[in-house]
């Protein structure tokens, strides 16, 4: 049940999860033809690969996108290397920013092994900001009666301690997307390139951001992840 990352020759070299194989490789083939600027992130792939750490290339496609030395808000950050979206930008392209993590022992992992701002917190739309939030211990989740209570954060506290100039989000915060997504707050940051779970709401998700003057891509070749850029990056491309 796998999702090329790249063909060599025919074989598969790296893969991520998708429903078949098959189906993995007509969608790649059909992008390789296609488009063009699939074209010239499959050759920009084979060179900077076994650099990613993330579960879908999140990482290489924003670098893609965006190139070195930016700045990254990643939210629902957990471990500080093993799937991170954001670790081989940090460590190897001259990026940095921040790491919102609500779980105390990974926020504390990120502390010890990151450069990055790590914040102890969930984050939640403004209209939940006096909500009592808790941490599920079984998932790592936040929302509902179980778990441990935590810290929470809303996008105009970031906004007050660390601005807003952003090039981009990864998010993975197991279903709370669209709440967060959809907060008027969310609208003032300067995100260029947006990386989110997708499992689940994709559809409403969809849509609001397209509203918001993003671009979803590649969706055909990025697992549980959604891709989006902004209508001005893809114009300069």
């Amino acid at each position: 049940m796998r999702l090329i990352r790249r063909l060599d020759r025919g074989h598969v070299t790296r893969t991520v999860e998708l429903r078949s194989q098959e189906r993995a490789i007509q969608e790649y083939r059909k992008l390789i033809q296609e488009d063009l600027l699939f074209q010239e992130f499959n050759e920009f792939l084979k060179q900077f690969e076994s650099f990613s750490r993330s579960r879908h290339l999140s990482d290489l496609v924003a670098l893609f996108f965006l190139g070195h030395d930016k700045c990254f808000l990643e939210v629902g950050a957990s471990y500080p290397e093993v799937a991170s979206d954001t670790f081989a930008l940090e460590r190897y392209f001259g990026w940095s920013g921040i790491q919102i993590e609500p779980s105390p022992k990974e926020a504390e992992l990120l502390r010890c092994h990151r450069k990055s701002i790590v914040i102890e917190a969930a984050l939640v739309p403004s209209t939940q900001r006096e909500s009592n939030v808790k941490l599920n211990p079984i998932w790592g989740t936040t929302g509902g009666f179980l778990g441990t209570a935590v810290k929470s954060v809303t996008w105009e506290e970031i906004a007050k301690r660390y601005g807003m100039s952003f090039d981009a989000l990864f998010m993975d915060v197991e279903g709370n997307e669209f709440s967060l997504l959809d907060d008027k707050e969310f609208s003032d940051f300067g995100f260029n390139f947006l990386s989110i779970e997708r499992i689940w709401k994709h559809e409403s998700i969809k849509r609001l951001l397209e509203t918001r003057g993003f671009i979803n891509i590649w969706s055909e070749v990025s697992g549980y992840e959604s891709w989006w850029i902004s209508e001005s990056l893809r114009q300069d491309r």
